[in-house]
């Protein structure tokens, strides 16, 4: 065989180069996942950092408890190379429809290992992911699920995964801070999301809708007394859930209504941001 003549070689040099960077970001392409709500996305960019793209089944505004997912958006999951679940309950519904589609989908349980408590008639209470000492086991999940369908970059996420539960330590210890000297006191929300931050941090919740639904006049009655007795001026609420009793709870007691959402994606910043409003409402 001949030598390609160093002049020629030099003219094809450039193109060369340009084949052996596209090629590698071919090779490099990110692996497409979906989680279920926006902040399981914060979860998984921090410990996926750029070796995978997430898409969120619920969008912004939509309640996951009632949600369910258009076809389209069927067809992209059923494509994924894996699905990080959290325990909602759209989510049983859902999978065997996904298992039909493709058998080889990654069901990644991050809500595996975690005693989720009571919630009424709608059963387990699903908010795992607003508490960050509940959220460290789910990172530790995410973790596995990760290196399970791309070992090559298992080294890339152990160091990520690190690095987020040292920050998971740190924002707990700073809540925990915050929180200092309110144990035991109460605050209003509509519906009862906040659960786990609650426990983890010694407040009480007080829920305005019964059973997942608008209270009627007697349970009515009974929160305006209650929020009265514990001096409760903030009353919280959520944007996936209609505000109609919150607001004439808010204007019998003279207190301020207050938007807390519990699937913001900014998800540290957003847990700042309403812990200091429920420090306040426990003063």
């Amino acid at each position: 065989m001949k030598r390609l003549p160093i002049f020629l070689f030099l003219l094809l040099l450039p193109a060369l180069l340009v084949g052996f960077a596209f090629h590698g970001t071919l090779s490099a392409a990110p692996t497409r996942v979906f989680v279920s709500v926006p902040p399981q996305k914060y979860f998984v960019d921090r410990i996926g950092g750029n070796r995978v793209k997430v898409s969120v089944l619920v969008p912004a505004g939509a309640d996951p408890h009632t949600f369910e997912p258009k076809p389209a958006t069927m067809v992209e999951l059923s494509r994924a190379g894996a699905w990080f679940t959290i325990g909602i309950p759209f989510e049983e519904n859902l999978e065997p429809r996904l298992s039909s589609a493709n058998d080889e989908l990654a069901v990644v349980r991050t809500e595996e290992g975690i005693r989720r408590n009571d919630h009424g008639q709608e059963g387990v209470d699903p908010h795992i992911w607003l508490s960050p000492r509940l959220v460290k086991v789910q990172a530790e999940n995410i973790l596995q699920g990760l290196i399970k369908i791309d070992p090559a970059g298992e080294k890339a996420y152990r160091g990520n995964a690190r690095r987020f539960a040292a920050e998971l330590d740190a924002l707990d210890r700073e809540l925990k801070t915050l929180f200092s000297g309110s144990r035991g006191k109460a605050f209003l929300v509509f519906h009862p999301s906040w659960g786990y931050l609650a426990a983890d941090y010694g407040l009480d919740q007080v829920a305005i809708e019964v059973d997942g639904k608008e209270p009627k006049g007697a349970d009515l009655a009974r929160v305006i007394k209650l929020a009265r007795e514990k001096r409760i001026r903030v009353v919280f609420v959520e944007p996936q859930f209609s505000s109609r009793s919150a607001r004439t709870i808010a204007e019998s007691i003279g207190a301020k209504l207050v938007t807390a959402d519990p699937l913001a994606a900014n998800w540290a910043d957003n847990l700042r941001k309403v812990a200091r409003g429920f420090k306040q409402a426990a003063r």
